[in-house]
């Protein structure tokens, strides 16, 4: 159970983008309550509050047989069993009558980090090498 805190702890600060704007004075103008808009159809970014307002999140992730893969329709691996986790911690800490939602969006590898600059995600989900193919 340890490591699903761990792993719910990284997946909320990669969402929050460092909590609320209102708690963070450097950015607490006009401007970070403003989304940015971006030019392709259904990619969108901002802070935590306009996750708050959308009420969903976004997680970008590989397939991997430990980390993400479909089982029957369902979704199973560690991080589908965090994305549930996380979904349970923010419906808890942010009550309202419309609950969050989590979506998984399968992706390749090489494309988390780039999905997330453009606006495809709002967190990614993966594990990087730790060597490289010989």
């Amino acid at each position: 159970m340890r490591w699903l805190r761990v792993v719910r702890a990284v997946s909320l600060v990669s969402a929050c983008d460092a909590g609320p704007a209102s708690l963070r004075p450097d950015r607490a103008g006009a401007d970070s309550q403003q989304e940015r808009p971006t030019g392709r159809k259904g990619t969108r970014t901002g802070d935590f509050d306009a996750l708050l307002k959308h009420r969903m999140i976004r997680m970008l992730v590989a397939y991997s047989p430990t980390l993400f893969y479909h089982d029957r329709g369902q979704a199973r691996g560690v991080i589908a069993a965090a994305s549930r986790e996380l979904k349970k911690f923010l419906n808890r800490k942010f009550p309202d009558k419309r609950p969050f939602t989590v979506v998984m969006i399968p992706t390749t590898r090489d494309r988390l980090l780039q999905g997330l600059i453009d606006g495809e995600g709002d967190v990614a989900g993966g594990s990087s090498r730790l060597h490289p193919p010989a």
